[in-house]
Parts: C-alpha cells; structure tokens; sequence
C-alpha cells in the first residue's frame, strides 16, 4: 500500500510540472512564421527552413524562433500588410508570465523600415516594447526607418528600436542600416549587452551612428564587440544621454564619422573602459573624437575609468580630464598606418606574422581584421600589403 501511494504521489507530481515545449517546423507544421506563432505556447520553438520570408511577425509569447542559418534563413520585412508597421518583427512584453526572453537565432532581418507610433517610426528590423530579447548569430541589415508621413518627427533604431526592455545579442552583425533621426543601428530605452558583435556602415541623421540610448536606468554594456564606420552628427559611434552606466571591455570603436564626439557622444556617465581600443575615428575640425559633458544640476566629479586601452586621434578638446587614473593606457596624437599592428611606425613583416596568426578570428581576438567586417582574411591582408612600407 505505501509503495502504491508513493507511485501515486509522483505520477502526480509529474503531471503537475510544467508540459514540454513543443518545436513547430515551418514549413513543414506551418505554412508561415506567423502561423506558427499563434499556434505556439510559452516556451515553444519554432523552426524554420531555408528561404526568403516576406513576413512582418508579432511575438506576444516567450518563443524561440531558430532558422537554419544567417544568410540562409532570411525575414524580409519589405511587404506589410500594413504599412505603418513595417518592422520585420515586433515584440511586445507583458503577455508571458515566462522569466525566459524571447529569442530569435541563426536568422537574417532584411528591408523592415520600422512601426510608425505617434509620430515616430521604431525599429526598422525589431521593434520591442517592455520585452526581454536574445538574439543570437542574427544578421539585420539594409533596414531604414524614415518618415512615412508629414507628420513623423523622428526614428528610433535603424536596426532596433529596444523600448523599455532588457536586450542581450551575442554573435551578430548590424550593419547597413539607417535612422532619419536616432540610432542608426540601435535605439536603447532600457537595457543592452553586446557579446562578439560588430556594429558596421550604419547612419543616424542626428544622433548615435552606431547607438543611441537615453533613460537613466540603462546599463550598457560592449564585450569584445566591434563597432566601427558608423556615422552620426553627434557620436558617430555612440550617443548617450542620462543613461545609468557603460561598460567597454575589449571592444573597438574605430573608424566611426561625426561633427563632433566622432567615437563618443555622452553625458558624464559612470564609464568603466578596460583593454579597448579608439582608431581612426574622424570628427570635423576643431571638434573632438570623444566628447563629454556635463548634465544639467550634476556635479563635475571623475566619472570615467580606463586602463589598457588604447587612444590615437582622440586627444582634441579636454575629455581626459574626466578619466580617472589614465595609466597605463596608450595615448597618440594621430592615428598610424593601417596595417600597423605592432604601432611601431612600419608595415612589416611584424605586422604580416600578427595578421596571419590571427587569419578566421572574429571578435576581440581579431585586432587584425583592418577592414572592420568582423573576421581577419584575404581583404585585411590586401590592406596590409597595400600599405607595405619596409621589407
């Protein structure tokens, strides 16, 4: 008898647990994306083949939606049923009671030019509002938010419009997108975390080339990410307004264009900079590469820490006086030669033995990809030869 009611007692148990998430094919269950998304539960996956998808998806559930590869697995957000949402996918939190963020991997987003919403446009390839978001080896690009009417006064994320929700993206690309006003690649109003991403060729009319963020809750953070020839007028990199606190730990920002705060645009703002380099960022005369502020009615207090980094053409205005304990970090007046790896004033064949050491490394262990697309190969070393100068 107490063995029968213990089998009992766990027979219920089990049933009482949560059900197993099921794994919708598209399309194979499911004719579309969309499709499977309103027959999918909290916590499901969807699947989906190879192929181009003219979809605009609405995600009201904590889903995973997987493709079959970047390039390969591709949303294009070109052909809305309705115009004014044109995002390739919009996210809404506050409908799963799931802990789990929402996630979408191994996809491209391709041709979204974003929600129109009161008079802005948002997130030319996600728009998401109070939504906890992963995305994993996604490609965005070629998406554009700009105005659909007389009326839109701005744009909020060329790529990602992140409204009051917490974003993680690890292993991604943004690049070729374009906000009329903020945020050419992303738009923050809450919270991000960058892993191994690079952010390339994005432009925000106004500000943020690359991103543009601005509450005072958001926590930013860049980890052994690149984010390289962007263009803004104010941080042609990134544009921070009141936010909480940035964090960039083995990131890049090179190459980026603006009239002024070519790399950085922001307001004094607790900054912890550690082994990160700023390279050939470009901003107009008389202006400087890295510009900080002072916020309205808070004191000037110390509030940037850098240590093994690197700085060249970033020494223009007074920046360095907000760095606190600037050693040992490197400091150039000008930028050297692309190719010039060891920074010894040559391209040799030092710097041919760095590149080659480091030939199909992506991320931070790739400070030989010269050209910013995210892996050292054949057009880094087209550069490199290009700029030979000792034999």
């Amino acid at each position: 008898m107490t063995r029968l009611l213990a089998t009992l007692c766990a027979l219920f148990l089990l049933n009482a647990g949560p059900s197993m998430a099921d794994v919708l094919a598209v399309p194979a269950d499911h004719p579309t994306i969309e499709a499977a998304i309103e027959a999918a539960q909290d916590g499901d996956e969807i699947l989906v083949a190879p192929g181009v998808w003219y979809e605009n998806l609405f995600v009201r559930k904590q889903i995973t939606i997987t493709g079959s590869g970047q390039g390969v697995t591709i949303i294009d957000g070109s052909q809305p049923a309705m115009f004014s949402f044109g995002s390739c996918v919009v996210i809404s939190g506050g409908f799963s009671k799931s802990n789990e963020p929402v996630r979408l991997q191994s996809l491209t987003l391709r041709n979204g030019f974003g929600a129109e919403i009161f008079g802005v446009v948002r997130g030319g390839g996600i728009y998401s509002e109070f939504a906890q978001v992963e995305l994993n080896q996604l490609t965005i690009e070629d998406c554009n938010v700009l105005p659909q009417n007389e009326t839109d006064s701005m744009g909020w994320g060329g790529a990602i419009c992140n409204y009051g929700g917490e974003y993680v993206i690890n292993d991604s690309t943004l690049r070729n997108n374009r906000s009329f006003s903020h945020g050419g690649a992303i738009f923050v109003y809450g919270s991000l975390v960058l892993n191994n991403t690079l952010i390339t060729n994005n432009i925000a009319d106004l500000e943020g080339g690359a991103i543009f963020a601005n509450s005072p809750g958001t926590e930013l953070e860049c980890l052994g990410s690149s984010i390289c020839d962007n263009q803004s007028l104010f941080g042609g990199a990134l544009s921070l307004e009141r936010i909480g606190s940035l964090r960039l730990e083995r990131c890049r920002l090179n190459g980026n264009i603006a009239r002024d705060g070519a790399a950085l645009h922001m307001d004094e703002t607790l900054s912890v900079i550690t082994g990160s380099s700023f390279e050939h960022n470009e901003a107009e005369t008389e202006a400087t590469v890295i510009r900080i502020f002072d916020q309205p009615g808070v004191p000037g207090v110390l509030l940037m820490e850098v240590s093994e980094s690197l700085f060249c053409g970033a020494n223009q205005g007074d920046w360095r006086e907000f760095i606190l304990e600037p050693s040992p970090n490197d400091f150039f007046e000008t930028c050297g030669i692309a190719g010039d790896l060891n920074l010894d004033g040559t391209v040799s064949g030092e710097d041919l033995t760095t590149l080659l050491s480091q030939w199909g490394a992506s991320g931070s262990e790739a400070s030989a990809d010269l050209n910013c697309d995210g892996v050292v190969s054949g057009t880094d070393l087209s550069v490199l030869l290009a700029n030979w100068t000792s034999f």
